[in-house]
C-alpha cells in the first residue's frame, strides 16, 4: 500500500476504532491473525485491518471521538493510523470498492489529517461530512460533500491541479483523467445516499439543499459542452449528400449509386428524388 507524502509507516498498534453497528453480512480481516471472521457488534477495529460488507450488509465503525465512517453494502475498506514526520495524526482510508461515508466531527478539532484513497483519487478532508464512491469497473470515483469542505486530487498525475468540494457538491475522477470541475449534486444521487444518512439527516439535507425531483438548486449548473455529432442535421465533411445534410436528419434524401441527385424544376429533393424513380421505370418497360 501506498501513503501519503506526508505521513510515514509508523502505525498505531493500539485499537482506534469500535463496531457500533450492523447489519446484514459483514466480515473482519484482522492483521495479526490473518484471515476473515464474521464480526459482531461491539468488535475492536485495529490499524492496518480491513472491513467488508455484502450485498445486504451495513456497517458503521466509530473513532475514539465523536468522528465516525459508515460503509455501505458490497464495500471494502482498509485504515491505517499512522503518524507524519511532523507528530501529527494521520488516518488513511483505503476505499478498493463500494462507497462510504465519513463523518469527521473531534477528529479535525485535534489537528488530525483524514484522508480516503482509492485507485484513481484523493480526498483529503478539510471538512466533516462527505462521501466517497469508488466502482472497480470502470475504475471511476465519485465524492459528494454534505458539509466542509474536501480536496480531491489524483494521485497518478502529481502535476494536475486539485478541486475544492463545497457542501451539495460533487466530482467525478476517472482512471489517469484529473478531477473534473464540481457540480451540483442531482437527485438521484441524493437519492443513494438515503439509506446511509437515515430519514431525519436526508429531509434535513434535502431541506438545506433544496433537492426535488431535479437538480439540487445550491448553485447554478455548470454546463458541460457536448462534442457535435456528425449526422444531426450539421454538414458532415466528405459526404455527397445533397445540400451536405446528412440523411439522418432528411431520411428521404437518397443518394443516387451512378450520378447525384440533380434539383428539380420546383427545387425539392424529393421531387427530384421521384424523378428519378420515374426515368427509370420507364426504360424498365
Amino acid at each position: 500500500m501506498l501513503l501519503h507524502a506526508g505521513c510515514v509507516k509508523k502505525e498505531q498498534k493500539k485499537p482506534f476504532g469500535t463496531i457500533t453497528t450492523v447489519e446484514g453480512t459483514v466480515e473482519l480481516f484482522e492483521k495479526h491473525r490473518g484471515k476473515w471472521r464474521t464480526v459482531s457488534r461491539s468488535s475492536v477495529f485495529c490499524s492496518g485491518d480491513s472491513i467488508r460488507t455484502k450485498k445486504d450488509g451495513q456497517v458503521s465503525i466509530a473513532f475514539d471521538d465523536s468522528s465516525s465512517i459508515q460503509l455501505a453494502e458490497s464495500t471494502m475498506i482498509s485504515i491505517i493510523d499512522t503518524v507524519d514526520s511532523a507528530g501529527r495524526r494521520c488516518i488513511i482510508t483505503y476505499n478498493t470498492g463500494g462507497e462510504i461515508m465519513a463523518e469527521l466531527k473531534g477528529l479535525k478539532e485535534k489537528g488530525t489529517q483524514f484522508i480516503v484513497r482509492t485507485p484513481t483519487a484523493e480526498a483529503d478532508a478539510e471538512g466533516t461530512h462527505f462521501f466517497v464512491f469508488f466502482a472497480p469497473v470502470p475504475f471511476i470515483t465519485h465524492v459528494k460533500v454534505l458539509h466542509g469542505r474536501v480536496r480531491v486530487c489524483n494521485p497518478l498525475l502529481p502535476l494536475a491541479p486539485p478541486v475544492i468540494i463545497v457542501p451539495g457538491f460533487f466530482t467525478t475522477v476517472r482512471m489517469r483523467i484529473a478531477p473534473q470541475p464540481p457540480v451540483p449534486l442531482n437527485y438521484g444521487q441524493f437519492k443513494k445516499m438515503q439509506r446511509m444518512l437515515g430519514p431525519r439527516r436526508y429531509d434535513f439535507y434535502a431541506k438545506h439543499f433544496k433537492v426535488g425531483h431535479g437538480m439540487a438548486l445550491t448553485a447554478p449548473l455548470v454546463p458541460v459542452p457536448m462534442p457535435p455529432v456528425p449526422g444531426l442535421g450539421m454538414k458532415v465533411p466528405g459526404k455527397k449528400w445533397p445540400g451536405g445534410i446528412s440523411p439522418v436528419h432528411r431520411p428521404f434524401i437518397r443518394p443516387s449509386a451512378k450520378r447525384p441527385l440533380t434539383p428539380s424544376k420546383t427545387g425539392s429533393p424529393k421531387a427530384a428524388h421521384d424523378g428519378e424513380k420515374k426515368k427509370t421505370s420507364g426504360k424498365k418497360k
